[in-house]
């Protein structure tokens, strides 16, 4: 099994959503549903993010959030964000994990 870092990014300066109490219900159920769909393959449901500093120059896009996963293979990962609710507003980083064997949960 590997670990996965999964970088949720939207375009830098693509505007906020805006803030429909309806469309962020739907938001969040779509979250839900997917989180249930992955079982057991979530080992942290992550965060959004912000950045803290100044912009950065040429940087067209920017990290809003993570999450962690573990699968079997890279298809078996990419098949699960296939559904993922953020394939609507942007895009994904992802990057396996090299946990060494000490650091890795029993």
């Amino acid at each position: 099994m590997t670990d996965y870092l999964v970088l949720y990014r939207l375009a830098r300066g693509a505007p906020a959503p805006a803030p429909d109490p309806a469309e962020l219900e739907r938001g969040k159920a779509a979250w839900g549903a997917w989180l249930g769909s992955i079982g057991a393959a979530l080992i942290d449901p992550g965060a959004p993010t912000r950045p803290i500093g100044p912009e950065v120059s040429g940087v067209v896009d920017r990290v809003s959030g993570f999450t962690l996963l573990r699968a079997a293979s890279d298809d078996e990962l990419l098949g699960m964000l296939a559904s993922h609710p953020h394939r609507e507003v942007g895009t994904f980083e992802v990057h396996a994990v090299d946990v060494p064997p000490i650091a890795r949960p029993s």
